[in-house]
């Protein structure tokens, strides 16, 4: 013959169960982190004769993203170049012609690897680009 016993918890021991189980929760939902930590980021200005480049870069994982304000009185061209911590170009990405006038805009270049220094770029195909070397901070 099998005999089975039930176990009946007393209030007490109930009451004591449920605050050990809430303040485990309570520990564990403190120490996950309270924010995600935002993407560096880093201003720069290019001049290149009457044109004026101001913008900022957004480092991220595997890209780097530039957004960007262009005045000019002439046909100009935005180039990003990513570099590894090699020294290697990691991916390079250029506006069409941008002409007289005030452009905006966000150009993206992938690299493999994390990008470690980014190249910045005022091209008008005839005379010496301007350039700007920026590091990840």
């Amino acid at each position: 013959m099998l005999i089975m016993h039930t176990f009946h918890a007393r209030p007490a021991t109930r009451r004591r169960t449920a605050a050990l189980l809430a303040a485990a929760a309570a520990t564990l939902i403190s120490a996950a982190p309270s924010a995600v930590a935002a993407d560096p980021t880093l201003p720069f200005e290019i001049i290149k004769g009457t044109a004026h480049l101001q913008g900022t870069v957004r480092w991220h994982q595997r890209s780097v993203d530039v957004d960007y304000v262009l005045k000019t009185s002439s046909c100009l061209r935005v180039s990003i170049t990513a570099y590894t911590a090699s020294g290697v170009p990691g991916g390079t990405s250029t506006t069409s012609p941008l002409c007289n006038g005030t452009f905006s805009g966000t150009v993206n270049v992938s690299a493999p690897g994390t990008p470690v220094s980014v190249r910045v770029c005022l091209s008008d195909d005839v005379t010496a680009d301007a350039c700007r070397d920026l590091k990840h901070p």
